[in-house]
């Protein structure tokens, strides 16, 4: 059969080969997201409501509607259309109307504009990236589609991914959009209990982790695929504890309760973290169940741009 034929499954993974060919360049973004969707890439209505409100055009400046990265400059770039389907389904049901999410490296505002579309205007979505200029972008291209910024719903701003942004915490989801080599403390304890954040880990070999929140506050860590992303810049003076993640507080009680996820298949464990209560959501106890998909972030074996 024809590669693009060719899709199957393996307990809970979707194998196929449809990176090892060139990927298509479909007619539009409603055509895009049929292809994931036949593949089982796309699930769930309101993900893919979401995905099909946000154009990916306004977000991409070149072959936006083909299922690969493409670059954004500063040298950053969207990531694959299949691996946003991927992260939404894992987080659907953390990203109800009313939810409060956060999305560390937003890069052009795609991924955290499909976010804002799933809590609504109940909800409250927090983007930040380290990097002003795609600030910029973000704030440009989310501007020019619809009132995501203008309502409150979105906030788009400049910070450091490795702290998160505590003054909004906690959240219900956290997504994160490249690698480090531990798993910082601020955003465990900036993830709800009950809530989820879906991130890549590791340094030479890297994971895409899954990592849920009890409502007991202890953190709970699924391996789901090898990705490869580049490194969450580590600010200064940030120390790393065995065992526990990243901080720049060195004190044996912070974070109480909130061990860091193992290693995944390399000797770097990963950069994302949970930890925080309250809610305007109510915390969830079951996996959702969400495709897995096997292909890499970026195809180059070298330094590869930034994936957000």
């Amino acid at each position: 059969r024809s590669c693009q034929q060719r899709t199957f499954l393996m307990g809970n993974e979707v194998y196929s080969c449809m990176e090892r060919d060139k990927p298509v360049v479909h007619a539009s973004n409603a055509a895009l997201l049929r292809r994931l969707a036949d593949r089982g890439l796309l699930k769930s209505p309101a993900v893919h409501a979401a995905m099909l409100s946000v154009d990916r055009a306004n977000y991409a400046p070149t072959n936006a509607y083909q299922d690969a990265p493409q670059p954004i400059g500063h040298a950053a770039t969207i990531s694959a259309p299949h691996m946003h389907a991927h992260s939404l389904e894992l987080l659907a049901e953390h990203l109800q109307p009313g939810c409060r999410a956060l999305d560390v490296g937003c890069g052009s505002g795609y991924l955290c504009a499909c976010m804002a579309r799933m809590v609504g205007p109940t909800g409250q979505v927090v983007a930040i990236d380290r990097v002003p200029e795609l600030v910029e972008l973000a704030h440009r291209n989310l501007a020019a589609d619809g009132e995501l910024l203008s309502s409150g719903t979105l906030k788009v701003m400049q910070g450091e991914g490795w702290q998160g942004f505590e003054a909004l915490a906690p959240y219900d989801a956290i997504h994160v959009g490249a690698a480090a080599a531990a798993v910082p403390l601020a955003l465990q304890e900036q993830l709800r209990r009950g809530g989820r954040m879906v991130i890549p880990v590791g340094t030479q070999s890297q994971e895409f982790l899954q990592i849920d929140k009890g409502l007991d506050g202890t953190l709970r860590t699924q391996t789901l695929m090898p990705v490869r992303y580049v490194p969450l810049v580590r600010p200064a003076g940030l120390e790393e504890r065995p065992g526990r993640g990243l901080a720049a507080d060195s004190s044996p009680d912070a974070a109480q309760g909130a061990p860091a996820p193992p290693a995944a298949a390399s000797a770097a464990a990963g950069e994302a973290a949970g930890g925080a209560s309250t809610a305007t959501c109510t915390g969830r106890e079951e996996d959702l169940l969400a495709a897995k998909v096997t292909g890499m972030n970026l195809s180059s074996s070298k330094a590869a741009p930034r994936a957000v």
